[in-house]
């Protein structure tokens, strides 16, 4: 058996016996040390998918407060047609990607 295939957790546990154990009494405090980190592994997911459910409803708000954001116009067009050729122009989203793809084509030339 090669180094890497050996289970460090065990041989920590084999490095921390000072005195040698009776058989069934090493068997019995190793299962049960492996049923302890059995059991915090499905503690700690549990508590993360709680702690995940908990954050997901304010950032869903979050999310749509940012996106109503991006598309507020900029400049109130009174003509419903000519609004609509320049919504992707005339609203906080469209400025913002304009200058992103600006700083992004600025970036590619100066130093790609």
């Amino acid at each position: 058996m090669d180094e890497e295939s050996k289970d460090p957790n065990l041989q920590a546990w084999f490095a921390e016996a000072t005195e040698p154990m009776p058989e069934a009494a090493f068997t019995h405090s190793v299962m049960q040390d492996v049923d302890r980190a059995r059991r915090w592994k499905i503690a700690r997911r549990v508590a993360l998918a709680l702690l995940l459910a908990l954050i997901s409803i304010p950032a869903q708000d979050i999310g749509l407060i940012i996106a109503e954001a991006f598309v507020a116009q900029l400049v109130n067009v009174p003509n419903q047609t000519v609004a609509i050729m320049l919504a992707p122009i005339n609203s906080v989203g469209g400025v913002l990607s304009m200058v992103l793809l600006l700083i992004r084509a600025i970036h590619r030339r100066l130093f790609v």
